[in-house]
């Protein structure tokens, strides 16, 4: 009724003021070496890394190129050792301040392993253990599949898995990160594998 009034809060009720708006981040890292001499080698390198965080949910996109062509000096015959690329996207919503669920789909393609594709969509429960501008670090587990089909007539591989992961990211100093990332993909069909 009538005019709005003046409204005391607690400063333990509020929790931000004037909050940034939720943006994308990321990176892009490029390389490239030649070697010309008693060898000849060439080798390209490519990594992206996009990322939204918002305080209820996280959304990833990473991508990679990696190449690494030889030539013989003797013969002049060319040799490619390394060519891969592929990419990942991953979809967090946070339960509580560190513990989160998560989707993720990773893709990859490696010409000289004769992987046409290996394909893998997972599911399961992240614990962000520190977030800041400097430093990064979580751990995932969660289960998914994964489907490997080879162009050299190996046997393409189609099994149920966990999946375990750990991911660091670290400002060493202004202008160089460090990071650690390892995905691992166990079969729950086979223990060999």
């Amino acid at each position: 009724e009538g005019a709005p009034q003046a409204e005391t809060l607690s400063l333990s009720k509020i929790a931000k003021i004037n909050p940034p708006p939720v943006k994308w981040t990321g990176n892009v890292t490029l390389g490239a070496a030649f070697t010309r001499g008693n060898s000849v080698q060439d080798q390209a390198s490519l990594d992206f890394k996009a990322e939204r965080r918002s305080d209820d949910d996280r959304i990833t996109l990473k991508g990679f190129y990696y190449s690494t062509r030889t030539e013989d000096p003797t013969t002049g015959q060319k040799s490619t050792s390394q060519f891969q690329f592929g990419g990942s996207g991953q979809y967090d919503y946070f339960l509580s301040k560190t513990v989160y669920a998560f989707v993720n789909v990773a893709w990859m393609k490696d010409r000289v392993a004769h992987l046409d594709y290996g394909f893998s969509p997972t599911a399961g429960l992240g614990k962000q253990w520190y977030e800041s501008d400097d430093l990064n670090w979580k751990t995932e587990v969660g289960l998914g599949w994964v489907a490997e089909k080879f162009t050299n007539g190996s046997d393409s591989n189609r099994y149920f898995a966990s999946r375990v992961s750990n991911h660091i990211y670290a400002v060493l100093f202004e202008g160089l990160k460090g990071f650690h990332d390892v995905d691992w993909y166990p079969s729950l069909e086979d223990k060999d594998d």
